[in-house]
């Protein structure tokens, strides 16, 4: 298991494509992903506990309960400091009062997301930029153009 992002951590919204798709690859690897976009969720205290005088249905469920509770606070930590390596210190600064990952990805989306008409501008720029003399080899060039075509 990867233990540290090694790809360029993400800067703005220069790079913010990029990063995305590397990111979201280096969380999932992982297993920090369903933490970051909501698909694990805090157990549900109401399945184990009463709700009239708030003690737990049985002993067994109490226990339980809290394990759930404690191993679901420990991924959610590591998932958020895991989250916080693949950002620059600028930007660890800028989000300093996210405390969860989900906030801190959620952040980072509302923050650096562009919206679709962006999206297509930057590509369609790309694309009508691409030119043969900018680059080394053929592969490129129309890697160039494949991507920013895919892309729109």
């Amino acid at each position: 298991m990867a233990s540290k992002f090694t790809d360029d951590v993400l800067i703005g919204r220069s790079n913010y494509l990029q990063w995305l798709g590397n990111a979201s690859l280096y969380l999932e690897i992982n297993g920090y992903m369903p933490y970051c976009d909501g698909l694990e969720m805090e157990p549900d205290r109401d399945l184990y506990f009463t709700k009239d005088d708030n003690k737990a249905k049985s002993s067994e469920l109490g226990v339980k309960y809290s394990e759930k509770l404690s191993e679901y606070t420990r991924n959610t930590r590591k998932a958020l400091g895991a989250l916080k390596s693949t950002i620059s210190p600028d930007n660890a600064n800028r989000f300093k009062d996210k405390f969860s990952a989900i906030a801190l990805w959620k952040a980072i989306q509302n923050t650096f997301g562009e919206s679709g008409l962006d999206i297509i501008g930057r590509f369609y720029t790309t694309l009508s930029n691409a030119n043969y003399d900018n680059c080394t080899l053929m592969d490129e060039y129309t890697s160039q153009i494949q991507s920013s075509a895919y892309y729109l």
